[in-house]
């Protein structure tokens, strides 16, 4: 892996692997809602293997164009992780309803993975125990 894309890379797991990836040489779009200012990474702002984007899941469509802006391109064998949900008041507190918003944030996750040409999507949230749970 050469390139990683990680949503929700401001929560406790997605920001331990920037870090990782980041100390490993790996560049990394690093994708939260918080300013980065307000992230445990805010030091590695000025290393060159890191680029960071403010957005939300809502506005997760809107990724392209900031890319454009940004010229940050995956590149080869390009890694998507996705960590990014919510819940009601928490990340993990919400119901059928909002976990499976968090579901379809991640389909349309999927979808700009490949148009990226990511080589994998790893996708790592809340929304599975809670759909589940019942089953």
């Amino acid at each position: 892996m050469k390139s990683a894309i990680i949503a929700g890379s401001t929560g406790y797991v997605g920001s331990a692997l920037v870090r990782l990836l980041v100390e490993k040489g790996i560049n990394v779009l690093a994708l939260g809602r918080k300013p980065l200012a307000r992230t445990s990474f805010s030091l590695l702002a000025e290393n060159h293997n890191l680029t960071y984007v403010e957005i939300d899941n809502i506005n997760i469509n809107d990724l392209s164009s900031h890319l454009i802006k940004l010229s940050w391109e995956p590149g080869e064998n390009c890694i998507f992780y996705n960590f990014s949900w919510l819940g009601s008041h928490s990340l993990t507190d919400g119901g059928f309803e909002e976990q499976f918003s968090n579901v379809l944030h991640s389909v349309e996750m999927v979808k700009i993975a490949k148009e990226l040409d990511c080589s994998k999507f790893i996708s790592v949230g809340s929304q599975e125990e809670t759909l589940m749970e019942k089953y």
